[in-house]
């Protein structure tokens, strides 16, 4: 009875151990990646900071789950370390761990095998850890075949897709790829990607190839749905690579600035404008002593030539020079734009930006009574974030 009894114990601490989800080494690394060696299994590494937020989505809701338990409890000596302590900034250095949470499996003697970015969902973990396991094609396999000489379009299609996402340089394996391919097939939503996720240019043929193509890469875009809160991801990644352009050229000389603006001008007047007129922001937000109110003079030539019916782009550049600029001429310029804005829309928040920007413009009596008129349209959950209602909490 007593051996039954001791049985029954046994069983039960065990599937309580495994319901308590992933066991993780509490020793320093190097102990962590002997036992690895020992016990002739992978390393897992979860490299995560104290400030990140998916980190602790996989903190609290995934890894304690019994069926990432019993993978990960079984296939692997499970370590996690914060990357901004002691001991971490070393290996997240030797890594090169910039995202968080980074993934890593590493053999016993410290090299990757494997890698993750981002938390995401149990699946896509669970998924990660069995191509881990995957000697021929996880990360560590993939580069094996790339270096030994497969550089078939579908195998480097795949290398360049896993290389994207984990963020390692594939820049070899994309000239071979694209180098198997004409221009005129480019124009899918698979190499589209491949562009976006490698290219950082408006220099490169490739970059260059997707802009005079544009409309028909819209369309794929479009048709597919790709769409990011109803945003061409298409066009943030032209902007994206422009503004690059520009602070890598803003580094080198203010003629090379110069220069590229030109260049990227000539190639789209309004993005190039655009662009511009951000990355000058950019750099006054940084500079105490830079002239803002050319900057923001340049946000509301930009909005007035090109975003004119843009009621998003005309909330932005008005309420970014009203909360900045005292300058009356500039101010004077964002009240007649704020009443061409009213003439598109009458919501209650444009009424209040008109009273953000007559405060700002010294026009102190106008604000005030406008506000009173404001705060009777405001909604009441909406009452904490109005200008006008602040302002008159202030009389």
């Amino acid at each position: 009875m007593k051996k039954l009894l001791l049985l029954v114990i046994t069983v039960l601490a065990i599937e309580t151990t495994f319901a308590q989800g992933t066991e993780f080494e509490k020793t320093t690394f190097e102990q962590a990646l002997a036992k690895a060696k020992k016990e002739n299994k992978l390393l897992f590494m979860d490299c995560y900071t104290s400030w990140c937020a998916p980190c602790k989505i996989l903190a609290n809701n995934i890894f304690p789950k019994e069926e990432v338990g019993s993978l990960f409890n079984a296939s692997f000596v499970n370590y996690k370390i914060d990357m901004e302590s002691e001991e971490g900034m070393p290996l997240a250095k030797k890594y090169k761990v910039r995202v968080f949470p980074t993934l890593l499996w590493l053999d016993g003697d410290g090299e990757v095998k494997h890698k993750q970015l981002g938390a995401g969902t149990t699946k896509k973990l669970l998924d990660g850890a069995k191509l881990a396991l995957d000697t021929e094609n996880n990360w560590s396999g993939m580069q094996k075949r790339f270096l030994e000489g497969d550089h078939s379009i579908e195998f480097l299609l795949a290398y360049l897709q896993f290389g994207i996402k984990i963020r390692h340089d594939v820049s070899e394996a994309s000239e071979l790829y694209f180098a198997q391919k004409e221009m005129k097939e480019l124009i899918n939503d698979t190499d589209r990607a491949l562009i976006m996720g490698i290219v950082r240019s408006s220099s490169d043929p490739l970059f260059q190839f997707m802009f005079e193509n544009r409309e028909q890469f819209y369309k794929i875009e479009r048709e597919g749905g790709d769409l990011l809160y109803n945003t061409s991801r298409i066009i943030s990644y032209f902007e994206r690579v422009m503004k690059h352009d520009l602070v890598m050229a803003g580094k080198d000389s203010e003629q090379a600035l110069t220069t590229k603006k030109k260049e990227l001008i000539a190639m789209n007047a309004q993005m190039a404008s655009k662009v511009a007129v951000y990355y000058d922001l950019d750099q006054i937000n940084e500079d105490e002593e830079a002239d803002k109110n050319k900057v923001y003079e340049s946000i509301l030539n930009y909005v007035t030539t090109y975003e004119k019916d843009n009621t998003s782009q005309l909330y932005k550049a008005i309420k970014s020079v009203s909360t900045k600029s005292a300058n009356k001429k500039i101010m004077k310029e964002a009240l007649e734009l704020c009443e061409h804005y009213l003439d598109l829309d009458t919501n209650y928040f444009v009424f209040d930006l008109k009273v953000l920007a007559l405060h700002h413009a010294g026009k102190e009596k106008e604000a005030l009574k406008l506000a009173e008129k404001v705060i009777k349209m405001t909604p009441e959950d909406k009452m904490p974030s109005s200008v006008s209602a602040l302002l008159l909490n202030k009389e």
